[in-house]
Order: C-alpha cells, then sequence, then structure tokens
C-alpha cells in the first residue's frame, strides 16, 4: 500500500484528520511534555516495526476514513444513517469508540491482555486512548544514556498496534462475518486466543525478518532479543512454537482477563 502519492496529507487536511492529529499530539505531550508537528506524527506511522497491514490502518484511522460513523451519518436513506450508530452503546461508532469503550467489540480484554503482556517490562501503562494508539510508532522510552531503547520502544509499538489492528479485526468478523448477531459474540477464550495468536505470529515475523538472506534489510537480531525479552526467555526466542510461547505468558499471569463488559 502506497502512501502520500498525489497530495501530501500536510496540505489542507480535513477537520476530520485535523482532529485525529490534534488527539495524538496531546496524547504525546500528556506522556512526553512535548508538543510535536504534524510532519513528526505522520511520520511515526511509516515506523519500521510497523507492519505494512498495520501501517495502512493506522494511517486510515489518522485520516477517520474507515467506512463507519460519519461515513454513514453522510447518507440519506434512514436505513444508512442508522450504521454510523452503535445499537448497543448507542453512540457514534467512530474508530475512537470501537477500539477504546464499545463494549461489543471484545476491547475491553484485549487491553487486559496488553497491560498484562506490558507490566512485564515494569514500565507504567497508559492506557490506550485512540491519541496513544495513533501514535504508538514513536521513541518514547529512553534508556540509562539518555538514547531511545530500541527493545522496549519496539515492544510498545508491537503490543499497541497489533492490541487495536485485532480489535478492528474482531469487530469486523462480528459485523460482517458473523451478521452482527449477539448470539456469535466472541466469547472472553476466542478473543484471548486470538491475542496470544497475533502476538506469536509477530514473534515469527520478526524473526523471519532477522534472517541474513535480507542483508542490510535484516533485523538486528540484538533487536529482536531486546523487544521480546521482556515477554519469553532469551533462550526460548529462537525455539518457541505457538503453544509453549502461550504457556509462557499464561505462567507469567496473562490470560487470565479479569470479568468485563464486551
Amino acid at each position: 500500500m502506497a502512501f502520500w502519492r498525489g497530495k501530501s496529507p500536510s496540505q489542507d487536511p480535513c477537520h476530520r484528520t485535523t482532529k485525529m492529529l490534534d488527539l495524538t499530539r496531546h496524547a504525546v505531550e500528556e506522556i512526553t511534555g512535548d508538543i510535536l508537528p504534524d510532519y513528526k506524527l505522520w511520520i511515526s506511522l511509516q515506523n519500521k516495526t510497523l507492519p505494512r497491514n498495520i501501517k495502512g490502518f493506522l494511517w486510515c484511522t489518522m485520516h477517520s476514513s474507515h467506512k463507519i460513523g460519519h461515513y454513514w451519518q453522510k447518507m440519506s436513506k434512514p436505513e444508512f444513517t442508522e450504521r454510523a450508530i452503535c445499537e448497543h452503546c448507542s453512540a457514534i461508532e467512530n474508530m475512537d469508540h470501537i477500539l477504546t469503550s464499545c463494549e461489543l467489540s471484545g476491547q475491553g480484554i484485549v487491553w487486559e491482555l496488553a497491560e498484562a503482556a506490558w507490566s512485564l517490562t515494569h514500565k507504567d501503562w497508559v492506557f490506550p486512548s485512540i491519541g496513544v494508539i495513533l501514535s504508538c510508532g514513536l521513541n518514547i522510552y529512553v534508556n540509562n544514556k539518555g538514547r531511545p531503547d530500541k527493545g522496549l520502544n519496539c515492544l510498545c509499538t508491537i503490543i499497541i498496534s497489533e492490541s487495536a489492528h485485532l480489535i478492528w479485526k474482531i469487530r469486523c468478523e462480528w459485523q460482517v462475518g458473523r451478521g452482527g448477531s449477539y448470539e456469535k459474540l466472541h466469547h472472553q477464550k476466542e478473543i484471548k486466543n486470538m491475542w496470544f495468536l497475533a502476538m506469536y505470529q509477530r514473534l515469527l515475523l520478526d524473526k523471519w525478518s532477522s534472517d541474513t538472506k535480507y542483508g542490510g534489510k535484516a533485523l538486528r537480531k540484538s533487536t529482536l532479543v531486546n523487544t521480546w525479552k521482556h515477554l519469553i526467555p532469551s533462550e526460548d526466542i529462537w525455539t518457541s512454537d505457538k503453544q509453549s510461547f502461550t504457556r509462557v505468558l499464561v505462567g507469567k499471569g496473562l490470560g487470565r482477563p479479569k470479568e468485563c463488559n464486551r
């Protein structure tokens, strides 16, 4: 997927894009104290840690270009405008609602798992607002020398971006693949398994990306280890399969989310 062909997003952005940029900027300011210009926020969406499909997802989210909420409000027929509202929550079904507050998208369970994973780094957890999600590609954490902590920043980017993208996929699968039936909502165990699978597949992607056949473009093995050592022992990074990966995380307290509304 190609970005910024034709008109640049920084040139005359629409009102919804401007609002998302402001929300993202405010979220970063609350965490770091820095006020970032638009171009740095756009550049962060091209972080190499983000796979192509998630880059596209975040880019569309920044532009509010998904066919939800306001997209249906523009329609003239009532049967279409009704789709703009979350039937269960009676709120505009925008991406902020889906990813952070909807009771049907599974977001509560996903973010509990994400928080539990991040707690293994012994760093403070900031609940992902839409601004935090859109700024996940920024290098926020530094090491003892005051330089960006590449492993920690990569892990933060992975946990937040993969979790947000999974919530979106769960919502789409339920609405489209399952017809939006309340009887076919994703169960907690199902969501948990989907999250573990997404994280394991991401570990596999990083291992494949570190193959020396990619030459100078290969992911450094030291970066891979420094990223994943927070979740699983360094010696298990290269040999773990899905079952052992999940077993290690469950043993560290993940996979037993608190009861929450979906």
